[in-house]
């Protein structure tokens, strides 16, 4: 499942930053929001991002609110997904 705009979530030293290239392609992002929802300085994710985060709660109430438009993912699962 491709959302418009992925959060993969997870601690420091996990991966986020690390692998975000094969992230991107594997979730078609256009770009990537390292350190959100702080990187933006309140500014929205756009359709098509890709944002990475250790902040899990943030992450999960930007997917409750969404209506589908944002797809959480923590970072073992994102791992699983895009790094077979």
């Amino acid at each position: 499942m491709n959302a418009r705009i992925t959060i993969i979530y997870g601690a420091p030293a996990t991966g986020k930053t690390y692998h975000s290239g094969k992230f991107r392609r594997h979730y078609r992002a256009k770009r990537i929001v390292d350190d959100w929802p702080f990187a933006l300085h309140g500014r929205r994710l756009k359709s098509g991002d890709l944002a990475l985060t250790n902040n899990v709660g943030a992450a999960l109430d930007a997917e409750r609110k969404s209506d589908g438009r944002i797809r959480a993912v923590d970072i073992a699962t994102a791992k699983r997904e895009a790094l077979q």
